[in-house]
């Protein structure tokens, strides 16, 4: 590669700490970066749809819900509680 624009559609996927001020940041490029949209956009319309709220309500609905069960969560349904932790991670 002789210039960074030749990567194209570029999606970081995590960032995490490996030192007192170093970040390290993974992402993934080209068709696999728009694999990993197309996976977000499916879990985000299921989610949606479990919950009967519009996509952009979505956020705040997960939120509302964590609040309102803060103390009481009983993690039920594996996939869903793990589906609503990245989701607000994303949005």
């Amino acid at each position: 590669m002789k210039r960074t624009g030749e990567i194209g559609f570029f999606r970081v996927v995590s960032e995490s700490s490996v030192a007192a001020g170093v970040r390290r940041i993974e992402a993934v490029c080209g068709e696999s970066a728009l694999e990993v949209v197309r996976q977000e956009r499916a879990m985000i319309r299921d989610l949606s749809q479990r919950f009967s709220v519009p996509t952009d309500e979505l956020k705040d609905r997960v939120l509302q819900l964590a609040e309102q069960d803060r103390y009481q969560i009983a993690p039920t349904d594996p996939v869903l509680v793990c589906s609503c932790r990245h989701l607000c991670r994303c949005l």
